[in-house]
């Protein structure tokens, strides 16, 4: 997959820069890592002081997307475009300059675990590539992930994780999906076999000292790009 235009890029950096509150903006999305393929996509992430004007980006929109839908929040709050020169979807998504570092320190620094997708953010950080950022904030956030996997944080995550997945008390995961084979729920087996592997991986990564890459991924990762890729967890 091809990049966006590169003069339609610079016109939209351009745009965005001229928001006041404005203070990064990077190009993200699993094409630019190792893991991406011709299916994946580009999100733009806008990373500001205070909430940017849903008039303002409909106008940048307006300007530049040949269809679009602006001010959704069914996860983080985004936009979504399709571009005139490729047909290709994009997402322009916005987050607090506060709320990024906060998670970023609670993480990779405080080493503060999670059930599953614990270093996803981290990845996500440490895999943009900064467009506008004239304060170097962003460059300087992103010098931050490149750490080394924090030994702290490998123990965090397996501290978290490791109960839930082999406990034997009915709150674990394992037991769950077993509480749902025994009634014959099938949806309850597909959800809780879903979060057991998100915690899964959050182990398999922590203990390879690699970054988890999202939901998307971890089935093309495991092989290729893992030191012990098989049987490093286990009960």
């Amino acid at each position: 997959m091809n990049a966006p235009d590169p003069r339609l890029l610079e016109s939209i950096v351009s745009a965005f820069s001229r928001i006041d509150a404005v203070k990064a903006l990077v190009l993200s999305g699993s094409i630019l890592t190792p893991y991406g393929d011709e299916r994946s996509d580009y999100d733009f992430y806008v990373y500001a002081d205070s909430d940017i004007d849903v008039e303002k980006r409909s106008e940048i929109a307006k300007r530049f997307a040949a269809a679009f839908a602006v001010d959704n929040h069914f996860y983080e709050t985004d936009d979504e475009w399709l571009l005139p020169d490729s047909g290709r979807q994009v997402e322009f998504i916005y987050r607090s300059r506060r709320w990024i570092e906060e998670a970023i320190r609670r993480v990779w620094v405080d080493g503060e675990a999670s059930l599953g997708y614990t270093t996803c953010l981290v990845f996500n950080i440490r895999n943009s590539r900064i467009l506008y950022d004239p304060e170097s904030w962003f460059g300087a956030l992103q010098e931050l992930t490149r750490r080394p996997y924090p030994r702290r944080l490998v123990e965090s995550v397996v501290a978290k994780n490791i109960p839930m997945l082999y406990g034997r008390l009915n709150g674990s995961f394992r037991e769950q999906i077993m509480n749902a084979i025994a009634r014959d729920d099938v949806v309850a087996v597909n959800h809780r076999i879903s979060v057991f592997l998100s915690s899964y991986f959050d182990v398999l990564f922590a203990l390879n000292a690699v970054l988890y890459p999202g939901e998307k991924t971890p089935r093309s990762v495991c092989p290729r790009h893992l030191p012990h890729p098989a049987g490093c967890v286990r009960h």
